[in-house]
């Protein structure tokens, strides 16, 4: 892979997808290596829930205990709930809009949630991730470990999602690194 070559020749592009990196200004491999992420989210240490503070970012491996979902009174707009258990407490854990999600979460399911934590909506107490801001359904013997660290998060565009672009750009850097050439002084590396 060159970083001249069209964005088509990552892996999982194709032409949807090129299309929506157009939008974003992602045309060649370079544009896709180049597209630098907006924030990072650290993703490396579990929260047990009974440890859970309001206000704050966290991230908690839990049992989905059960998943509901409501209408609300604005017309198509729906709210998923599910109630996540980790031994040490429940937390609910909210997605806005996402219907698809309920036939993936079951109960039973292991989960590892980020988002922010608030109090729950209605929940007397209770804290809730609202929004979930990113999640990994785990098998029953998945270590959580392999999902942990700190993540890049891109600005994106309808159609894409964060681990699309995460996905993306990591295959970038393990078929084009060869074509990428150091700029930092040997002094400066050395040292750091």
């Amino acid at each position: 892979m060159k970083l001249t070559d069209s964005v088509n020749a990552v892996r999982g592009v194709g032409v949807k997808k090129a299309a929506l990196l157009a939008r974003l200004g992602v045309r060649t491999v370079y544009d896709l290596l180049t597209f630098y992420p907006r924030a990072y989210e650290d993703q490396s240490r579990i929260t047990r829930i009974m440890d859970l503070a309001a206000g704050t970012r966290a991230t908690v491996l839990g049992v989905i205990q059960q998943v509901a979902e409501r209408q609300t009174r604005r017309r198509g707009f729906t709210v998923l709930t599910a109630l996540v258990g980790d031994g040490t407490g429940y937390a609910q854990a909210v997605w806005f809009n996402q219907r698809f999600l309920k036939g993936k979460l079951r109960a039973g399911q292991r989960i590892l949630l980020t988002g922010k934590v608030d109090y729950a909506y209605g929940g007397g107490g209770q804290m809730a991730f609202s929004p979930v801001t990113s999640f990994a359904l785990l098998g029953a013997q998945e270590d959580a470990a392999t999902h942990l660290g700190i993540l890049p998060v891109y600005a994106a565009t309808e159609g894409l999602t964060q681990k699309q672009l995460r996905q993306m750009a990591a295959d970038v850097l393990a078929h084009a690194g060869e074509a990428l050439t150091e700029t930092l002084p040997e002094q400066i590396r050395a040292e750091y």
